[in-house]
């Protein structure tokens, strides 16, 4: 049951930024012009979410955090992002996702898809910024990011079971 508490815990999780600051996000995050705008489908959603859940899955954080909503990247940069990982490898690192499921909001500018990671079956949030579907962590992680350090959500990560033994 921990291993499962883990795996949910971990699914998408990141690090922060230094209390009480911010880190905006480099000109090179923000999305180009030059790139091709998704559509308003449950197919683009889901393929947004693949390449989201793959890149974090086998430990391409910087990646995972690329298709990050612009305001979720604001919170965090993309150094502190992988630094938790550096000190918090996650319990469920290699372990795919598998999309169960993708439901668009009436106005089809929103999304909700559920995956599963081993055991844990956990929704998570997408929108459609800029022509391209966007992930955005949960509140309770954008909030951890801006008031506390890696070493500090590493600290809490490890205390919940929720890091791979190094």
């Amino acid at each position: 049951m921990r291993i499962a508490a883990a795996v949910a815990l971990l699914a998408l999780t990141g690090c922060s930024a230094s209390k009480g600051t911010t880190n905006p996000a480099a000109p090179s995050e923000q999305a180009s012009s030059s790139v091709a705008a998704q559509p308003l489908t449950q197919a683009a959603v889901k393929a947004a979410a693949g390449e989201e859940f793959d890149a974090y899955a086998s430990g391409d954080y910087a990646g995972a955090r690329e298709i990050w909503t612009a305001s979720a990247k604001k919170t965090i940069s993309q150094q502190n992002y992988e630094k938790l990982f550096e000190l918090c490898p996650p319990v469920a690192a290699g372990l795919p996702f598998t999309i169960k499921a993708v439901r668009l909001a009436p106005d089809k500018k929103s999304a909700v898809v559920r995956a599963q990671r081993s055991i844990a079956l956990i929704s998570f949030r997408f929108v459609y910024e800029g022509g391209q579907w966007r992930y955005v962590p949960s509140a309770a992680n954008l909030r951890d990011y801006r008031t506390k350090t890696p070493a500090q959500l590493a600290a809490g990560l490890r205390k919940d079971g929720g890091c791979a033994k190094s």
